[in-house]
């Protein structure tokens, strides 16, 4: 790794065309090492806390376990459902990304638990009448 940033400084300073200071180069360089090393790290611990804690058998790993064909089927069109709930509201991207996902996990999970699980042929029937009613709606207003 080190080598390779040797080389990379070296190119770049035999490109002082525009006259440009070699700290011009080397602070965008650093700067994008350092958000790599923080997501690499971020990463091998979140990786590390589930695989820790998630690696176990417990009531909860059983009930996503079960309902997860339920859960992956159903997103889609919960996740359109909420983009366009919060289409109009002017506020940060993060905040809409953190509400939208909340708001999927649960109702996505409470579909699956109480509707698709007690009535599976009306749920099916629901499903396709809300893509539907979906499509048609985002096509209309686009």
């Amino acid at each position: 790794m080190v080598v390779a940033i040797v080389c990379i400084l070296a190119l770049q300073a035999s490109n002082f065309i525009d006259g440009t200071t070699l700290a011009g180069y080397l602070v965008p360089l650093v700067n994008d090492f350092a958000r790599f090393l923080k997501v690499m790290v971020f990463l091998c611990a979140f990786l590390g806390l589930a695989g820790h804690y998630m690696n176990r058998p417990s009531a909860f790993n059983a009930n996503m376990t079960a309902n997860s064909y339920n859960l992956y089927l159903l997103q889609y069109p919960v996740i359109l459902a909420c983009r366009l709930l919060f289409f109009s509201w002017e506020v940060s991207a993060f905040i809409k990304f953190t509400l939208v996902l909340g708001l999927t996990l649960i109702i996505c999970h409470l579909l699956s638990q109480y509707v698709i699980r007690l009535y599976p042929r009306l749920a099916v029937a629901g499903l396709l009448l809300l893509h539907a009613v979906l499509c048609l709606f985002t096509f209309s207003t686009g």
